[in-house]
């Protein structure tokens, strides 16, 4: 089966030039080239689509992998710097290789070659602007004086007055909290999600196939974008509290992408199943006895070509590892036995029937093998891709976000194709979406169970084991199938990492709401400022102003400590201050107290005295006796309450400074 490619045209001109004006006017009007502008992400289903998979992007737009002169010529993988290479085999990549230290990739002998003679060419032409339409007439002279006279000025009037209304409501901003939220955890992720493992050197390392930018462009394109279907990614991305649940469903995905494929750092499945260290070439048909393409569904399955030849892009970094996935036709006899790989030699063993766990012996239309983050495989999930994503879409009149790429036709576009960076999220996530998210068999709600494990406070264990079945094996309940799931202990402490120690789910603070409206009548304006008048100055010295007691009989003979006040100048009268005493205490209005409802002389508050004066009812219930020592040497005794001497006190304090100023 051939694939087209679809390669831009270029081609020379060669030009009389009768004078130096048709010069002039071609080098300031040039003419268009002959170059076709690449689809848009979304093409409308009623376009016509050229045929292929391959889809020049905005980076690549003059350039596909594989198509240089002369045929199945090596070449350097863009923005590596020469360290990765593809490998072409009948004008399609095969496989993509990493040259080994202190040595690059040398375009001149489609080779690794040492990097000091060795020359980095990007294998993709220079971007080109493109230019604006010209004018449909060129000038034919150039003008013969410069203008005399300069263009007539603006207007130079301002509006004379303001809108009358102010705006009911701000313009809609959708917030992004679970998007600004991962690009806030991006240097974690990338030290703990986006690793791969090497065998062979026995570390981990940053993932060249699964990088943080790429994951988050197609979470946006399937989380928040969609893609023409009622259901997406759940995520949340405008809600201030489920956000949160939407970080829980991210991390739940990443533990199963994580175990599939991130950690091998692969985009095809890998050949992983053997029996006596040797591994069925047919397992390409299916692993773990299942047979890809029979798993069919519906409306949704790929028709099974049994003439299509696949080659896997990408295989292990193991040592003596298995050959990547093939998918052949079979041309009868023993050259239709797949074989198998022995890792004790590294050797393949060709024309024998060695069968895979479900009976396979052949490779014939076994080409839906696993691909991208979750490794989407077998006829019905890459048929479903192709319906929802890809050129069927957009062949039916649905709007595709891939129209031109046939998943169908060719399910290695996912790794081979030039959007194979995003493809392989892109794919993951839709799978997750369509098949995990919307799960709900027996009273087990995929969706239901999410909300539960968070309102929870995300400590058991058994969601994410659910989750692992649901993914791997189709069925949640415990036991549900003979087979385990792969790694389960892997996934599970992957996800428990990352909602624990990375996203920090529990610490996430709800973020505050801010106003949607702003206020739909303006606060008036205060007519006249508020102006603070200062307050008169009292006219008698604070003493005076006292209310007066009745006097209480006086004790007898109690010794007396006289403590001299100065006197109190107020403007126009002047006051000799008395002396006040009391009863052995440090310098205090407070002297002896009388108990609480009750007069000095023992009479309750608020009655009548001998004298026939009666109290009011508003006295204060503690009484403190002072004595003043009057001008003349005679002591007159006081009743005061403690707030009186506050007010005694303030009184004189503002007296003073007033005399001051």
């Amino acid at each position: 089966m051939k694939v087209n490619h679809r390669i831009h045209p270029r081609s020379s001109r060669t030009t009389t030039i009768p004078s130096i004006l048709l010069l002039t006017s071609i080098l300031l009007h040039p003419t268009p080239p002959n170059t076709t502008t690449p689809p848009p992400l979304f093409a409308s289903a009623q376009g016509k689509f050229p045929s292929g998979y391959i889809t020049p992007t905005a980076e690549t737009h003059c350039w596909t992998p594989c198509q240089t002169t002369p045929p199945d010529t090596n070449v350097a993988v863009p923005d590596t710097n020469c360290k990765l290479f593809y490998v072409c085999r009948q004008g399609r990549v095969t496989n993509r290789l990493t040259c080994s230290e202190g040595r690059l990739f040398d375009s001149n002998i489609a080779a690794c070659n040492h990097e000091g003679l060795v020359e980095c060419i990007d294998p993709r032409c220079p971007p080109t602007a493109r230019p604006t339409r010209s004018p449909s007439v060129s000038p034919t002279e150039f003008p013969t004086e410069f203008p005399t006279e300069s263009p007539t000025k603006f207007p130079t009037w301002t509006p004379t007055d303001s809108p009358s209304e102010t705006p009911t409501s701000s313009p809609s901003i959708t917030p992004a909290y679970a998007i600004s939220f991962l690009k806030s955890k991006q240097s974690l992720m990338e030290q703990h999600v986006f690793q791969s493992y090497s065998p062979i050197r026995n570390l981990a390392y940053p993932s060249t196939r699964y990088v943080f930018d790429d994951f988050l462009l197609g979470l946006k394109k399937i989380g928040v974008q969609g893609f023409n279907a009622n259901f997406k990614f759940l995520l949340w991305d405008n809600h201030e509290v489920w956000y949160k649940v939407g970080l829980v469903n991210v991390a739940a995905f990443l533990a199963q992408a994580t175990v599939e494929a991130v950690g091998d750092d692969t985009c095809d499945e890998l050949n992983w199943q053997q029996v006596a260290g040797r591994h069925a070439i047919s397992n390409s048909c299916g692993q773990e006895g299942r047979s890809y393409q029979d798993e069919t569904c519906a409306i949704y399955s790929c028709d099974v070509d049994t003439s299509m030849e696949v080659t896997a892009v990408s295989s292990t970094n193991q040592v003596r590892a298995p050959p990547p996935f093939e998918c052949r036709p079979s041309s009868g006899g023993s050259n239709s036995y797949a074989g198998y790989w022995n890792t004790n030699t590294g050797t393949e063993i060709k024309n024998t029937p060695y069968s895979n766990t479900a009976g396979r012996i052949d490779v014939e239309g076994c080409c839906y093998w696993g691909r991208g983050a979750l490794l989407t495989r077998g006829s019905c999930n890459i048929g479903k891709l192709n319906y929802y994503l890809g050129a069927r879409a957009a062949r039916e009149g649905r709007r595709s976000m891939y129209p031109n790429i046939d998943f169908c036709t060719d399910p290695e576009a996912t790794c081979a194709s030039s959007f194979t960076q995003e493809l392989r999220w892109t794919t993951a996530l839709f799978e997750w979406a369509e098949r995990v998210q919307r799960y709900n068999t027996d009273g087990w709600s995929y969706e239901d169970e999410l909300f539960k494990f968070y309102d929870n406070g995300m400590t058991d264990d058994s969601f994410i084991d659910a989750v692992g079945r649901v993914f791997s094996r189709g069925c949640h309940a415990e036991g549900c199938s003979d087979l385990d799931v792969r790694a389960a202990d892997k996934r599970k402490s992957n996800f428990f990492l990352i909602i624990n120690n990375i996203f920090e789910v529990a610490n996430i603070k709800t973020p505050t709401r801010s106003p949607t409206r702003m206020p739909t009548v303006p606060t008036p304006r205060p007519v006249d400022p508020i102006t603070l008048r200062p307050t008169p100055r009292p006219l008698t010295p604070p003493v005076q102003m006292l209310p007066q007691a009745p006097p209480p009989t006086p004790p007898t003979n109690p010794p007396v400590i006289q403590y001299p006040a100065p006197g109190l100048t107020v403007p126009g009268l002047t006051v000799p201050g008395p002396t006040m005493t009391t009863t052995k205490e440090p310098p205090s209005i407070l002297a002896t107290q009388t108990p609480a409802g009750t007069m000095p002389n023992g009479q309750p508050s608020g009655t009548a005295d001998s004298n026939g004066t009666t109290d009011a009812t508003q006295l204060p219930t503690i009484l403190e006796t002072v004595y003043i020592l009057e001008p003349n040497g005679a002591e007159r005794p006081a009743l005061l309450h403690c707030s009186y001497a506050m007010v005694l006190l303030g009184a004189t304090a503002i007296q003073l400074l007033l005399t001051m100023y």
